[in-house]
């Protein structure tokens, strides 16, 4: 998956940040339901190819920045509100080299984060 990586200063010293930009998501988006190629690279409609993914890929990754772009554009102006903390925006996504907050959560199955199923049977 295609990201963007910088730092950032917080309370807490310096902290590494790394955006994802989803560009497969929106080819899968764009295709909506419409029938696939058997490589899964073009949409066919009715025997022509109407677009290739080829071709989609260059607008899907302007796409796909503008919107990491805006959304960080958003957050750095809470930040600067005093209307969030570096941290409780950007928490998801610091990253330590090899995985971000988040990933690291997703791969525990979030374990210690949400309540227990057994806990919640008591």
């Amino acid at each position: 998956m295609a990201a963007i990586t910088f730092q950032i200063e917080s309370a807490t010293g310096k902290i590494t940040i790394r955006m994802p930009a989803a560009l497969d998501a929106l080819w899968l988006d764009y295709v909506d339901g419409e029938k696939l190629n058997s490589k899964g690279d073009a949409i066919e409609w009715g025997g022509r190819k109407k677009k290739r993914k080829a071709d989609f890929a260059e607008q899907a990754s302007r796409t796909a920045w503008k919107i990491v772009q805006d959304w960080i554009e958003v957050q750095m102006s809470m930040i600067q509100m005093k209307q969030a903390d570096t941290l409780q925006v950007f928490l998801p996504y610091v990253y330590d080299g090899k995985r971000t907050y988040y990933q690291a959560l997703q791969q525990s199955n979030f374990r210690g984060l949400l309540p227990e199923k057994a806990s919640q049977d008591a």
